[in-house]
C-alpha cells in the first residue's frame, strides 16, 4: 500500500508544470501548475515544493485551487429512493502573510478560466526581507499565472486538433480504398501534461540508440573530437551553482535577518520623550558631529532644512516605517563618503556627545548595510540564475 502511494505521489510530482520566471529588485517570480484529483493532494504537493532541493531558493508561496468533487451514489433502507447528491466544486486559496491578497487573485484567475482539478502556485524568491511588497507586484503574480494557464490551454487545444486531423486522414484514406476500415490511430508521443493523465515515457531517439551501441565510434568519445551537442547540454544542465556562492548567499541572508533584529531592538528602545528631545536637538544643537548626523537624516528622508526637522518632521513615524526603499545608489554613495571623511563619526564617538543621536546614527548605518547586502545578494542570484534555470528544465521545460 505504501509503495503504491509513493508511486502515485511520484506521478503527482512529475505533473508539476513550470512557468517562465520574471526578476526585479524585489525578487524572482515564477508560477507552477499541477493537476490534482482531490483536496488532500494539495498539502502533498506543497510539502514537496517547500522541502525539495530543486525549489530551495523560493521563500514566499501563495496558491489557489479548484477541485471537482463527485458525490457517491448510495441507497439506504430508511430512504430506498434516495437520489444521488449534487456534485460540487471545492475551491480555496492560501497566501504568505507578507503577500496578502495574492491568493485571492489567483483563485479569481482560476474562476475566470473556469478550470477544475488544478492547483496554481506562485513562488517568489525575495532577495531582501526589508524590501516592501508593492501593489505592482500583484500584477506580476497574476500575469505569470495567467500566461502559464493560457499556454497550457493552447497546447491542449493543439493536441485535440491533431487528434481530429488524424481521424479525418484515416477516414479519407478508407473512402479512397472503397470501403470503411476501422483503425485505431497511434498518436505521436508528446510531453504536454493534461490534468489527470500520467506523463508519457521518454525514450531515446533511434539514431541515439544506434550510435551509442557498444563498439560504435561515437560511444568512445575520443579526446580530439568534441562531444555531441546533446551531451554538451546534459553536461551544462547537470552543473549545479558553485557551493561557495550558495554559502555566501545563505550567509548574507543570515546577516540581513540579524540586521532586521537589531533595527527592531533600536526602535523598541526609543521612547516618546526621546522623540521630543530630537526636535530640540534639531533646532538648537550646534555640535559638528551632531550636524553631520542630522544631515544624513535629511538626505535619507528628503528633508530640506533643520527647521523642517524641528517642526514638521515626524522622526518617530519615519524611523518606524523606514526601509531600504528610501535609499538610492546616490544617497548611499554620499553617506559612505561622509562616514569615510570623518573618523570620529561613529557610534562610540557620538555616545559621549549625544546618546540619542548615537542611537539614530546606529540605525542609519544598519539601514545602509542592509541596502548594500541586498545588492550583493541580487548580483549573486543573477549570476547563478541561468544555471539554476537549466537545472529546473531537467524536470520540465517551461511552457
Amino acid at each position: 500500500m505504501d509503495q503504491k502511494e509513493n508511486n502515485n505521489n511520484d506521478n503527482l510530482f512529475k505533473n508539476i508544470i513550470f512557468g517562465n520566471q520574471v526578476q526585479n529588485s524585489y525578487g524572482n517570480f515564477r508560477s507552477f501548475c499541477a493537476a490534482i484529483a482531490h483536496q488532500d493532494q494539495i498539502n502533498i504537493i506543497m510539502d514537496y515544493i517547500k522541502t525539495n532541493e530543486k525549489f530551495r531558493r523560493y521563500n514566499r508561496f501563495s496558491y489557489a485551487y479548484r477541485v471537482y468533487e463527485q458525490q457517491q451514489f448510495f441507497v439506504t433502507q430508511d430512504k430506498p429512493g434516495q437520489e444521488q447528491q449534487e456534485n460540487r466544486i471545492i475551491e480555496g486559496f492560501h497566501e504568505d502573510e507578507t503577500l496578502e491578497g495574492s491568493g485571492e487573485k489567483l483563485l479569481h484567475l482560476l474562476q475566470k478560466f473556469n478550470v477544475e482539478n488544478v492547483l496554481i502556485i506562485s513562488a517568489i524568491q525575495q532577495y531582501n526581507p526589508l524590501y516592501r511588497f508593492e501593489p505592482s507586484h500583484y500584477r506580476i503574480i497574476v500575469e505569470r499565472s495567467k500566461d502559464l494557464l493560457n499556454n497550457l490551454y493552447t497546447k491542449v487545444i493543439q493536441q485535440e486538433e491533431e487528434e481530429q486531423k488524424q481521424q479525418e486522414a484515416l477516414h479519407q484514406q478508407s473512402l479512397a480504398q472503397g470501403k470503411i476500415i476501422k483503425v485505431q490511430a497511434k498518436l505521436p508521443k508528446t510531453q504536454i501534461e493534461i490534468p489527470q493523465f500520467h506523463q508519457q515515457a521518454k525514450f531515446s531517439k533511434p539514431e541515439d540508440r544506434l550510435q551509442n551501441r557498444p563498439g560504435h565510434f561515437y560511444a568512445e568519445n575520443p579526446g580530439f573530437k568534441p562531444p555531441k551537442k546533446s551531451q554538451q547540454q546534459q553536461q551544462q544542465q547537470s552543473q549545479l551553482p558553485p557551493i561557495s556562492e550558495q554559502k555566501k548567499l545563505k550567509d548574507l541572508n543570515m546577516r540581513l535577518k540579524n540586521i532586521a533584529y537589531q533595527l527592531e531592538k533600536i526602535l523598541e528602545s526609543l521612547t516618546e520623550k526621546e522623540y521630543l528631545q530630537f526636535k530640540f536637538i534639531a533646532k538648537y544643537d550646534q555640535n559638528k558631529l551632531v550636524e553631520k548626523v542630522l544631515g544624513l537624516i535629511m538626505l535619507i528622508f528628503d528633508v530640506d532644512s533643520r527647521d523642517q526637522l524641528a517642526t514638521d518632521f515626524d522622526i518617530q513615524n519615519k524611523l518606524q516605517n523606514a526601509t531600504v526603499n528610501d535609499l538610492t545608489e546616490k544617497k548611499v554613495r554620499k553617506i559612505n563618503e561622509t562616514l569615510r571623511g570623518d573618523r570620529r563619526l561613529n557610534a562610540y564617538g557620538l555616545a559621549s556627545v549625544n546618546p540619542l543621536i548615537s542611537t539614530i546614527f546606529a540605525f542609519i548605518v544598519l539601514l545602509i548595510r542592509s541596502y548594500e547586502i541586498g545588492n550583493d545578494m541580487l548580483k549573486i542570484t543573477q549570476s547563478i540564475a541561468v544555471q539554476e534555470s537549466e537545472e529546473n528544465q531537467l524536470l520540465e521545460d517551461p511552457i
